[in-house]
């Protein structure tokens, strides 16, 4: 009696492994962690060329950016398409950078670009147009909510022509590390700038001024009715009325 019911119970449990790894085996697979992708580009900062998560297209929806250096980069060579309700995040030194072409970024969310935790260094920009690349470079940028941003909101510069209208631009507040501007316009960049609410850009140190609307050697703007709240400075315009500015790179 032994024997057999020795060997019974062997079957028994063999029965019940196998029925065991079967149920196992009919559960939906554990969902594996989504590598980043971040595409080469030829925008160079800090001696290095920068990496996008997107390059060109429209962006319509979510756009996670974490562990790349910029959201969306459009140049004026192939890359067409704008960013009309999107919602970009995670990018480490630009949100969205134009340089060259014609894109709009309308009725969109840019926010949380830069280092993290934020810091110091002269990156973060949430929106960023730039004719350094020779090429005209020129867009509308309305409706938007940039926000936690490490540097800059919204900044057109080296001979862009944007129209900066109807945006909420918001800063992080009472800060110690960085001098932050809500929206700048500097080296020989155009734009409007009017109807925008730019909230929370200071900076506690004296060393230098954070501005909610920032003009540096701007080609000429015309600003119009502004909302400015908690600002260190409203409008700064460098060379007047003094102050020691930091501009976005």
């Amino acid at each position: 009696m032994k024997g057999p019911s020795v060997r019974r119970l062997r079957r028994l449990l063999s029965a019940s492994a196998l029925i065991a790894a079967l149920a196992l085996a009919s559960l939906p697979a554990a969902a594996s962690a989504t590598p980043y992708v971040c595409f080469p580009t030829t925008f160079v900062r800090d001696g290095n060329p920068l990496t996008a998560a997107q390059l060109g297209g429209n962006v319509t929806g979510t756009l996670d950016a974490t562990g790349c250096d910029i959201g969306v980069y459009y140049d004026s060579s192939a890359f067409l398409g704008d960013v009309n309700g999107g919602a970009i995040s995670g990018a480490r030194y630009f949100g969205v950078v134009v340089n060259g072409g014609q894109h709009d970024v309308i009725h969109s969310s840019v926010s949380n670009i830069g280092d993290t935790p934020f810091g110091g260094a002269q990156h973060g920009i949430a929106i960023y147009y730039t004719g350094e690349s020779g090429a005209p470079t020129s867009g509308t940028v309305t409706d938007d909510n940039v926000s936690r941003y490490q540097k800059g909101g919204i900044v057109a510069t080296q001979g862009a022509s944007v129209t900066i209208t109807n945006n909420t631009v918001t800063g992080l507040g009472s800060i110690d590390f960085n001098a932050q501007n809500g929206i700048q316009v500097s080296s020989g960049a155009t734009a409007e700038v009017s109807g925008n609410s730019i909230y929370n850009n200071d900076y506690t140190p004296k060393s230098f001024i954070a501005c909610g609307l920032l003009l540096f050697d701007a080609g000429g703007v015309n600003t119009g009715t502004n909302l400015y709240r908690h600002d260190e400075s409203n409008m700064c315009n460098f060379g007047k009325g003094g102050g020691n500015f930091s501009p976005t790179p």
